[in-house]
């Protein structure tokens, strides 16, 4: 006998089933998920969230297609409110470090991410197991505020993983592991070479201009 829990759960599952998105992994929806945080755009898992203003037609005939599908947000209101919302948290996880998040903050993203279903997908290469996953969450808030537990998850890769440009004209969210690994330390505080180059020249030419600014002051009061 099928229990009323059992049939709704069935009916969790059956979405799953019928989802036109592939599964991905923890790395690939944080990736995501900050990439809509830098560009005002949302691609991927993230274009399946319900809700969106998004015809079916077009996500069908893009996945037909293999084209990278995106929605840009500019126009709406209410999506760029939670993409700057979103874009606060990050900034909040960054300058936070290694200490805690406000008590507040962390009360809203448990109740926000509690509101998402994981259904895991599994694929066997060469013997090595890799677990993916339909992310099914209710809201983009609820997908987002998952993201960015992850990203405070000591026990996953990501925290220590995550970076900010520090090319002011940039800040830019990014993953080291993408762009720096294996550079030295300063590069991996800037999202691409050019970033770390300008941002060296900047600070070279302030210090020439501070050095002449000494001598010129030193020399007036002699």
């Amino acid at each position: 006998m099928v229990t009323d829990l059992q049939q709704q759960i069935s009916n969790v599952l059956a979405v799953g089933e019928a989802t036109t998105g592939a599964a991905v992994s923890e790395g690939d929806l944080l990736r995501t998920a900050v990439e809509f945080a830098n560009t005002p755009a949302l691609r991927g898992v993230l274009l399946h969230v319900p809700g969106l203003k998004l015809p079916r037609s077009i996500a069908e005939d893009s996945l037909a297609r293999g084209l990278d599908l995106s929605l840009h947000i500019s126009g709406d209101p209410e999506l760029s409110s939670v993409r700057e919302r979103y874009r606060e948290d990050l900034t909040a996880v960054i300058e936070a470090g290694s200490d805690a998040l406000p008590a507040r903050t962390i009360s809203r993203l448990k109740q926000a991410a509690a509101r998402i279903v994981l259904i895991p997908r599994y694929a066997f290469t060469n013997g090595d197991l890799r677990v993916r996953y339909h992310y099914l969450p209710e809201s983009l808030e609820a997908a987002l505020a998952y993201s960015v537990l992850l990203l405070r998850d000591n026990s996953r890769p990501f925290r220590a993983d995550f970076a900010r440009c520090k090319l002011e004209r940039c800040s830019r969210f990014f993953f080291r592991s993408d762009t720096a690994k294996g550079q030295s330390r300063q590069r991996q505080f800037y999202c691409c070479d050019d970033h770390m180059l300008e941002k060296h020249r900047a600070t070279g030419a302030l210090r020439v201009q501070r050095h002449r600014a000494k001598k010129a002051s030193a020399a007036k009061h002699k």
